[in-house]
């Protein structure tokens, strides 16, 4: 049986809670990267079915079993939490999977680690940030709760419209864009478009069937898309060590 263990570390103050099987083989680890109020723990099916390759997954500031520090919810802040993980786990060359609001923060990672990474998968999101509107924090609170209240207030005033296209600009690794095409999806047409101008080496795969959450209505489908691409950067890999 597949053992996962939960690990924390410490980003200035601010505790991370994540995710790893720790398993040991050739296979190129893969890191999921959450969306907006997604969690470690919301991957574990994921690193189950994954495997035999290692995976790990974390929840960043705000979320999950992770502080809610008082402020400091920027883009880099939250690309600092992913920096502090990787450094902690001491990976060196992995895939990603990022999905909705992960998407901006893999990108700001990966054109700060860009030799680190063997793929990028994005998970219907365009290559930008958002101003967040303060109607989203009532949602939020009625959504989750009144302990909530801190963190989307926080997130909501650090939140900013940001374009992060010229990033693809210089990723010499495969990407790959999965895409809902239902009402609901956050990839318009457009957003497709200027994935496909800036990548390089770039995939794009519809799921006709789904709206924003690929996974549904054939979670099978999104696996194996994600297996079979993480299968050829090994192969990449391989080819050129």
């Amino acid at each position: 049986m597949l053992t996962i263990k939960e690990y924390w570390v410490k980003n200035n103050g601010v505790r991370i809670n994540y995710l790893d099987s720790e398993l040991v083989n050739k296979h190129i680890p893969l890191f999921f990267f959450p969306g907006m109020l997604t969690t470690a723990q919301d991957y574990v099916e994921d690193i189950k079915v994954m495997a035999p390759r290692r995976c790990l997954s974390l929840s960043l500031r705000g979320r999950g079993k992770s502080d809610t520090p008082v402020s400091g919810y920027a883009l880099d802040d939250h690309v600092s939490d992913i920096e502090a993980v990787i450094q902690k786990t001491q990976l060196d060359h992995f895939g990603i999977f990022a999905f909705s609001m992960g998407v901006p923060y893999a990108i700001e990672y990966a054109a700060k680690h860009r030799k680190s990474i063997a793929g990028l998968i994005i998970g219907d999101f365009p290559a930008l940030t958002r101003r967040i509107p303060e109607t989203w924090i009532s949602n939020v609170i009625q959504r989750f709760g009144k302990d909530k209240e801190q963190f989307a207030i926080a997130i909501q005033k650090d939140s900013e419209d940001k374009k992060l296209w010229d990033h693809l600009d210089k990723f010499h690794f495969p990407l790959l864009v999965l895409h809902g095409c239902k009402e609901g999806s956050l990839l318009k047409k457009e957003h497709i478009e200027l994935y496909k101008k800036h990548a390089r080496n770039i995939q794009v795969i519809a799921f006709e069937d789904s709206g924003h959450q690929i996974w549904k209505p054939d979670y099978d489908k999104l696996i194996t898309i994600i297996k079979r691409f993480m299968d050829t950067c090994d192969k990449q890999q391989r080819t050129n060590p």
